[in-house]
């Protein structure tokens, strides 16, 4: 429900531009029609009713003013009694009653007064008989003799120049009543959060004299203060660490205020966080979530669930989110991440291309190098996601090094998760979400990989990619036959990840795009599939090919492993094992001498 006194200034305010208005129009329009009039005598008597009728209700509204403003300043508490509310009460005045009373001073104070009485329409107060309907429409015309021109031009003019003084006087007064209403309520909301700044700083103090306290209830950490941008935007903050709802909402920068934190509550806060940390590790060991690596985890401070593990600039993203921005912020992120790891970007990328480039192919070396051989440009935040992808996969397995790969890993997987809200879909956002999902599968992370997959395999429908690869046939140009590559890539990951036996049940993300294969299936240059070619040297079965056959034949079994009459449909289940025996000994004919070359979709011929 709106506030009395608030809903009294309202009307006084909108008064006021009510008689501006009125004044305006009198001196502006209605005046200077009435010289238009073909007779003295029609002009004077028409000039008469227009001063009456204005000073009726010019007298009004200027009541309705001053009653309502004295309202809401008699009801209000001290500190909200503001001067301008008797300022405005004086101009509106001043501008009804005392312009009115200088232009008629001839008439002396009596006079005045009864004049004013009898245009408001209270005749009882002047002392006469209020008259009936019948003599109110009665008019006396003067004889045309007695009425000079000039003498009503002078009238005219005396009258604009009384409405255009009152004209100016409300509009001062109305300008006095907007510009206090607008200081009165920034004020007011300043107020309001300090009081709520004061009053949960004194629970805060009463309940734990530290900066940060613990919340029972909810299990989390909430600060002393309010963060700087809930105060800078005068949004109630509920202080939680390390960001607030409100910053998370809005995905803004959430800083607190720096305070001095005694040496004994840092090591009661770490203790508390290495707690948590043991009771969640050991309710995901008994669900099952966790195999192996527990000790390591109990061991480092930067645990999985340890909101410090992420990389710091992940909670400080751009607040404008502009392009440039978000490009500078990604570029940034992957340099430091890349130092806090400790090795160098070159032999992780050259061992990326040297061995996972070899079975998959979905990056085109040269103009990758190109994009970041250069390092005063600044490439596009999907590009430096893509870079920091290679030099993840790039790294190999080491066991004193688990910790720090699983934090590179989780850096990489934020920024990504960043990146995909904030950026349309690319193609190198999708190569970025094809090689995080494979290198998740291989540290056998098949639920995050399986989600990875699924988003990859969303980001490439979102851009066509499925129907780019469908409509090609033949021969291709590079950019055309890495989409084709990149797709089957998506497909055949999405494969390997869905036999496993934690997601068995679980559907496929992404299906191949051409149609049945002929005799000519096992020639992978005469299927039309527009696949780049492999950079390996060897014969012209290479292993993307390789696998996409095998990938199509796995379809295949699926498809009739999932009908009804499999089990009586004999004929077509020995039609199946004859081309899956015969796909066998063309893989073994094509890697004698480089068996490991082969070993996906042998993999995939095992599935």
């Amino acid at each position: 429900m709106a506030c009395p006194i608030t809903v009294t200034k309202f009307v006084g305010t909108v008064s006021l531009g009510l008689l501006t208005g009125l004044s305006y129009s009198t001196a502006a329009v209605t005046i200077p029609s009435l010289k238009l009039l073909p007779t003295a005598t029609n002009a004077t008597r028409a000039l008469r009713e227009v001063k009456r009728r204005t000073r009726k209700h010019a007298l009004q509204l200027s009541n309705l003013t001053n009653g309502c403003i004295l309202f809401a300043y008699c009801l209000s508490s001290k500190r909200r009694k503001h001067p301008y509310l008797i300022w405005m009460v004086l101009t509106s005045s001043i501008g009804s009653f005392g312009v009115d009373f200088l232009f008629n001073r001839s008439k002396g104070v009596v006079g005045w007064a009864q004049m004013v009485v009898e245009d408001l329409g209270l005749p009882a107060l002047a002392g006469k008989k209020r008259a009936t309907k019948k003599e109110e429409d009665l008019v006396v015309v003067e004889p045309a003799t007695e009425v000079n021109g000039e003498t009503v031009q002078q009238e005219m003019e005396q009258e604009r120049k009384l409405q255009r003084a009152r004209a100016w006087l409300s509009g001062l007064a109305l300008a006095m009543g907007i510009v206090g209403l607008t200081s009165e309520d920034e004020t007011l909301s300043s107020d309001s959060n300090r009081m709520i700044d004061q009053e949960a700083e004194t629970r805060t103090r009463a309940i734990l004299p530290s900066a940060s306290v613990r919340e029972d209830a909810s299990n989390v950490l909430l600060a002393a203060r309010t963060c700087r941008s809930c105060k800078k935007r005068k949004k109630r903050c509920d202080k939680l660490l390390p960001s607030c709802s409100s910053c998370k909402a809005t995905r803004t920068v959430c800083e607190y205020k720096d305070e001095t934190i005694s040496p004994d509550e840092l090591r009661m806060l770490e203790l508390q966080r290495r707690l948590d940390a043991l009771e969640n590790i050991l309710l995901l060991s008994e669900r099952g979530e966790y195999h192996d690596g527990i000790h390591n985890v109990l061991l480092s401070k930067k645990t999985q669930h340890d909101p410090h593990a992420i990389h710091p600039l992940l909670s400080k993203v751009p607040t404008r989110h502009s392009p440039d921005d978000i490009d500078r912020f990604a570029k940034e992120f992957v340099s430091q991440v890349i130092d806090e790891y400790g090795l160098p970007s070159e032999p992780a990328i050259k061992a990326f291309f040297d061995e996972v480039h070899q079975w998959l192919p979905i990056l085109d070396e040269e103009s990758f190098n190109e994009t970041f051989q250069d390092a005063g440009t600044l490439p596009h935040a999907d590009k430096s996601l893509l870079f920091l992808a290679v030099y993840l996969l790039g790294q190999p397995p080491r066991t004193d090094r688990e910790t720090e790969q699983s934090i590179l890993h989780r850096n990489t997987r934020g920024l990504f998760q960043y990146l995909s809200k904030k950026l349309l879909p690319s193609v190198e956002l999708i190569q970025s979400a094809l090689l995080l999902a494979t290198y998740e599968y291989t540290r056998g992370l098949v639920q995050t990989a399986y989600t990875t997959i699924s988003t990859a395999a969303t980001l490439a429908h979102a851009i066509g990619l499925p129907s780019a690869a469908r409509r090609h046939h033949g021969p291709a140009g590079p950019s055309v036959s890495s989409h084709g590559n990149l797709w089957w890539a998506i497909v055949i990951l999405d494969r390997f990840i869905k036999i496993e036996d934690e997601l068995h049940d679980r559907p496929f993300v992404s299906q191949p795009v051409y149609v049945r294969p002929t005799r000519s299936f096992y020639n992978p240059y005469e299927t039309g599939l527009g696949l780049i070619e492999g950079s390996t040297n060897g014969p012209a079965s290479d292993n993307i090919e390789r696998q996409v056959q095998a990938c199509e034949l796995l379809s295949r079994v699926f498809e009739f492993c999932s009908r009804a009459d499999a089990a009586a449909n004999e004929s077509q289940m020995a039609s199946l094992d004859s081309e899956l025996k015969t796909f066998l000994s063309e893989i073994l004919q094509d890697c004698s001498e480089r068996w490991g070359m082969m070993s996906a979709a042998t993999a995939l011929w095992n599935l």
